[in-house]
């Protein structure tokens, strides 16, 4: 079985399927992106929930790598899917941190993993638990909400990938307190 090319698959699958829906809602028929079609082609996220007591759905989806060194020493590579509410691009976010917006909320997906991670490979957040993995619901003015939950990355290549997850606050009492769940194919931004 060639997992490389099974990889985009979904994406393609998932984009198709998302132009044919704007055509049948009166949009405008998508026309097929180029072979070389700049990542901002890769279909929303089907990410959807509540977050903040008001709904999340997600719009874009990124994944940045980045390097550090924990209190004992050991250097770790961490890997992160953010899931925007509105339409990103790599360029938007390079050398900003994190650009949310008032009013915005954002899920960020970490991993403690050099990108690409094995495709198939499924993760857990449970309370009171160590994990190598990091489910948060951040906001503008908050630092974030942590949630408890399963990650599965249905495609992992260097260029992109397709995760699915649901996710719950572990405190159900903070400002940035919810839940989401679907699927997410995302873009690698380069260092």
């Amino acid at each position: 079985m060639n997992l490389r090319h099974m990889s985009w698959c979904p994406v393609r699958a998932l984009t198709l399927s998302v132009g044919i829906l704007a055509a049948s809602c009166g949009g405008a028929a998508a026309t097929p992106a180029p072979a070389s079609a700049p990542p901002a082609s890769v279909a929303p996220p089907s990410l959807t929930g509540s977050i903040g007591g008001r709904p999340f759905a997600g719009r874009s989806a990124l994944l940045t790598t980045h390097e550090l060194t924990a209190s004992t020493g050991a250097h770790l590579t961490m890997s992160r899917v953010i899931v925007y509410e509105r339409a990103l691009t790599c360029a938007d976010v390079r050398g900003t941190g994190l650009p949310i917006q008032p009013g915005e909320h954002v899920v960020q997906i970490e991993v403690e993993a050099p990108w690409p991670v094995f495709p198939s490979s499924q993760w857990t957040a449970k309370r009171y638990e160590q994990s190598k993995l990091m489910i948060t619901f951040s906001g503008y003015y908050a630092t974030g909400s942590l949630a408890e939950g399963n990650v599965r990355f249905d495609a992992a290549t260097p260029a992109d990938g397709v995760l699915t997850v649901q996710a719950t606050s572990m405190n159900p009492s903070t400002d940035l307190s919810g839940s989401v769940q679907g699927r997410v194919p995302f873009v690698v931004c380069p260092r």
